[in-house]
């Protein structure tokens, strides 16, 4: 995972030690990886109508918000 070009965050991780060996067991892991990337300077898309228009981010940056 350190070789990935993006955020990576593990959550919920549960490990698990394998008592029998057998098959090159010797550890199992449930986790849930979430992943960010970076899309560059974008402009944001237009909000629905009747919906105001964000406001810049002071310094020249852009907030990107995702609605769900």
């Amino acid at each position: 995972m350190a070789r990935f070009q993006r955020i990576v965050n593990v959550e919920d991780l549960v490990m698990t030690g394998f008592s029998d060996k057998s098959g090159g067991k010797t550890l199992g892991a449930n986790f849930t990886a979430k992943t960010f990337i970076y899309l560059g300077d974008q402009e944001p898309a237009a909000p629905p109508p009747g919906k105001p228009k964000p406001k810049p981010a002071p310094g020249g940056k852009k907030e990107v918000g995702i609605d769900g």
